[in-house]
């Protein structure tokens, strides 16, 4: 009976030792497939995450280029818009050069003669001409070279201001001071046609070229003065947010179109005054320097940030400049 007990004991032992090694393997097998699972698992996260940061890779790639190619397609645009306007420019400038060159080739040629053929003429009638007349003859011939020099002295000015060799010294200047400048200067006194309240311009400053900015109210006046000379002008000024508007008020009806919308110097029609007859060879020098004036103050004011503009007012028109501070 002992043996049988043994033997039955033992053999339980091995049975149950068995069935714990096989419940061992199971358990080992199951974390092995665990593990397997779990490797599986991170594999695959890291290739999805790989795939989605390629794709967003691409993406930014692919954004960054769309906005380097909108980038250059609006740079492109930009020169595109450039080069047209630098292609009017140039058209306009060739345009006002061969107007100028027009103007020195055929329009002051014959002046020039004349010139001459008058001063040969006094030469050889010196002496035979009563001393009154001789007088009256030398006045004429004077007031003839001065308008010829006057039309040369334009020309010379415009072709500096087209060239760039007469750019803009900008600095803080009284705009009373630079009317009173421009109307009493050294030659000619204006004060009789153009005049302002003082007190209306107190303290206003502008950021101008001073001399070149009192050239071309100088030019700007002289032309008006010769083109319409029964005008008065009152010169009224008015402050709106950065800029100064300098009106030419008139009691009588005035067209300023000479002024405006015209491109070229060759197509600068006549105003109301212009339109009255220059039958003389004076005549047409006078006409052609007051244009030349006009074309002067205007290219002046490009220069200097002065819009010139014409306001209405009741069928009334009136000449403004817009001036920048």
């Amino acid at each position: 009976l002992n043996e049988l007990a043994v033997k039955y004991f033992t053999t339980q032992m091995v049975k149950e030792s068995k069935i714990l090694t096989n419940e061992k393997e199971i358990q080992q097998l199951k974390i092995g497939r665990a593990r397997t699972v779990r490797y599986f698992i991170v594999a695959m996260s890291s290739l999805v995450l790989i795939i989605i940061l390629v794709i967003l890779s691409r993406f930014r790639v692919r954004k960054r280029s769309a906005l380097a190619l909108e980038k250059k397609n609006k740079d492109l645009e930009d020169v595109v818009g450039k080069l047209k306007m630098s292609g009017i420019l140039l058209k306009k400038l060739n345009a006002d050069k061969e107007a100028l060159f027009h103007m020195i080739t055929r329009d002051l040629r014959q002046p020039i003669r004349d010139l001459l053929a008058r001063s040969e003429q006094l030469a050889k009638d010196y002496g035979n001409i009563p001393e009154t007349g001789f007088q009256e003859k030398l006045d004429d011939l004077r007031n003839y070279s001065v308008l010829i020099y006057s039309i040369f002295d334009n020309l010379v000015n415009i072709s500096a201001l087209q060239a760039g060799k007469s750019a803009p010294e900008k600095g803080k200047h009284n705009l009373i001071n630079i009317l009173f400048d421009s109307i009493h200067n050294a030659t000619e006194n204006l004060s009789a046609q153009f005049s302002f309240n003082t007190l209306d311009f107190k303290d206003i400053s502008l950021y101008t070229d001073f001399d070149l900015a009192v050239k071309a109210f100088n030019k700007l006046f002289q032309s008006l003065r010769g083109a319409m000379p029964d005008i008065q002008y009152t010169l009224s000024v008015k402050r709106k947010s950065s800029a100064v508007h300098l009106a030419f008020e008139t009691e009588n009806a005035v067209d300023f179109s000479v002024y405006f919308n015209k491109t070229s110097l060759d197509n600068l029609k006549s105003a109301t005054g212009y339109e009255k007859p220059y039958t003389t060879d004076a005549g047409m020098l006078l006409l052609k320097k007051l244009k030349l004036d006009a074309y002067y103050a205007m290219e002046c004011f490009r220069l200097l940030d002065i819009v010139p503009c014409i306001e209405k007012n009741e069928g009334k028109e009136t000449m403004v400049l817009k001036i920048k501070q």
